[in-house]
Order: C-alpha cells, then sequence, then structure tokens
C-alpha cells in the first residue's frame, strides 16, 4: 500500500477516514481491525444501494448490486490514521444496466449524510431502512474506541467534511430517535418506571405498565434525574412512532409520579403464561365430546376427502 496520499482517482468518489485517538499508533492499524472496518464498510454501502434499488430485504446482494457498490482501500497514511477509500468508478456504474446508473455513488452519498445526521444527532436520510441502519450502528462499533474518526473526500463530484464521536453517535444509532417517523401526536403523556438514562445524549428509557419500553428525550441534569432513576415517572410532551411501532416521546416534563391510587394496573392486561390461560379449562370426559352434532355423513365423507387431497 501506498505510504503517502494515492490522491482522488478520476471519475471515482474518494473517501478519507481519519482515526484519532484509538489504541494503536498513528499511521499503523492491525490487520483484525481493518478487516472489520473494511467488511463493515462495504455491508453499509451494499445495503443502503440495495434499498435504493427497492431490494432492502434480507438475503443475498445480488451481483450487480455488489459491482456497483464496490470498495477499495487504496492508501493507509499517518498522521492520525488515514484510509483512504475509493468508490466504483462514474464509467462502471454506467454500463450496469440492471441498476439506476450511479447507485454506487449514491449509496456513498447516502452514507455520508447518515454520517453528518449522527453527529448531529439529527434523523437520518430516508433510504436507511431497517437493513441499512443495522449496518450502520454497526459500522460506528468498528470505530468504537477511537476518540474521533473524520470522514472527508469527493463523493460524486461533491466534496465534504465532517467529524464525529463514535460512541457519542453509536449509542445514538442504537436509540429509536433516529429511527424513521410514522405517526406524530401533537401531546401525550405516559407513566411507567424510569429504568435507563443517559446523560451524554438525553435519552431515557422507561417501562409503562403493559412492560414496553418507550425512549424519552429530556434535558434533565444529573441531580434532577438522580432522584428519579428506578421511580415511576410521568413523562409529557410531542409523541411519535417509529416505522416498528416503537413510542418515544419529545418530553417537556419529566416528572414524579405515584400513580392513581388504589389503580392495580396489572388488572388491564390478561396473563399469557401456561398456567393462567389454562388455570379454568375443563378436562375432556371423552373424545367423543369433541363430536360434532348434526352432521351428514355426506359431509363427513368430503371432509375426509379433503384432508386425504394431495397439496
Amino acid at each position: 500500500m501506498a505510504e503517502s496520499g494515492a490522491g482522488e482517482r478520476p471519475g471515482r468518489s474518494h473517501l478519507e477516514f481519519v482515526v484519532r485517538g484509538a489504541p494503536f499508533p498513528d499511521g499503523e492499524i492491525p490487520l483484525h481491525r481493518l478487516a472489520l472496518i473494511a467488511e463493515r464498510t462495504q455491508a453499509v454501502v451494499q445495503r443502503l444501494a440495495r434499498s435504493l434499488t427497492d431490494r432492502g430485504t434480507r438475503g443475498r446482494t445480488p451481483q450487480f448490486i455488489e459491482a456497483a457498490a464496490e470498495l477499495r482501500l487504496i492508501a493507509i497514511r499517518a498522521g492520525s490514521t488515514v484510509l483512504e477509500i475509493a468508490g466504483p468508478s462514474f464509467q462502471a456504474e454506467l454500463d450496469l444496466g440492471e441498476v439506476p446508473a450511479g447507485v454506487g455513488t449514491q449509496a456513498l452519498a447516502t452514507l455520508i449524510g447518515g454520517v453528518e445526521a449522527a453527529a448531529a444527532q439529527s434523523a437520518l436520510p430516508d433510504a436507511f431502512d431497517e437493513l441499512s441502519r443495522e449496518a450502520f450502528v454497526e459500522w460506528f462499533r468498528a470505530f468504537e474506541d477511537a476518540e474521533e474518526v473524520g470522514v472527508r473526500g469527493t463523493v460524486g463530484g461533491t466534496s465534504f467534511e465532517t467529524n464525529m464521536v463514535p460512541r457519542g453517535a453509536g449509542v445514538y444509532l442504537g436509540s429509536a430517535a433516529i429511527l424513521k417517523e410514522r405517526t406524530v401526536d401533537a401531546a401525550r403523556s405516559v407513566e411507567g418506571i424510569l429504568y435507563a438514562v443517559n446523560l451524554h445524549t438525553g435519552l431515557f428509557r422507561l417501562q409503562d405498565d403493559a412492560g414496553l419500553s418507550i425512549t424519552v428525550s429530556s434535558s434533565l441534569s444529573p441531580d434532577e434525574a438522580a432522584p428519579l432513576l428506578g421511580k415511576r415517572v410521568r413523562a409529557s410532551g410531542s409523541a411519535r412512532r417509529d416505522a416498528t411501532g416503537h413510542l418515544s416521546i419529545d418530553a417537556v416534563a419529566l416528572v414524579s409520579s405515584e400513580g392513581i391510587p388504589g389503580l392495580d394496573a396489572s388488572k388491564f392486561f390478561a396473563r399469557t403464561d401456561l398456567d393462567s390461560l389454562v388455570a379454568n379449562v375443563t378436562p375432556l370426559e371423552s373424545v367423543g365430546s369433541l363430536a360434532l352434532e348434526d352432521v351428514t355423513e355426506d359431509e363427513a365423507e368430503a371432509f375426509r376427502s379433503a384432508l386425504e387431497r394431495p397439496a
């Protein structure tokens, strides 16, 4: 590999990952870490290319998408540790009749948009479907022991440069806050036990009486949040549901709650454990009690014929 930058390739997108504060010397990277970063970078770009071509399902990636989204490592340089990556050439993409021209470049541009959104803790671009988000979270985890990662280069003729803190961005990406919104309520209040607090991201989690987890964003200080942890709270604010139906609240208020005196919330939810389901079931006295009355011989014969008919 080149010791100095190979520079931007004509007609090709060009990325640089500048890894700072990682537990290895500047200009070096363990091979297993290089392989992990390479694998996860390629995976997220392929997932985005599949999403952009309406093939965002699980399973093997079609070969023509693999070709359109192929990335190549062209250099490792010092100055922190700089990984230079080239995307597919524009001309090669134009030769692929089965996918839209430039889909590899579009996927790279969407990846950059996702990095910028995660750094700003804002919503991801629409092209990030569920599987792309999963791959994106795993990509961040490949850098999680670095203090900072710079991402810069030129994609589709547009230059960019942004910096991210992998730990903070990874926590944010793992939350419901970046999932695509499906419905929005003007105002809503929810109650439950506050069981998780992340003061770095401002994302809290509470469990309601139905056992469902709800993500709450709040600006409470450590002194304000500490007395509420493990206690019943009420969160009030604007609510939204993501594409999976998960509820999150942008809380205007997050306060202690004693609940409604005398109300046993468990009475409103049916128990689904086996002992509860069979508790009031009357045992059969005989197999004959399962017999259907008033069934004619012709109806019985038609039923037997249907059972014996090949699928």
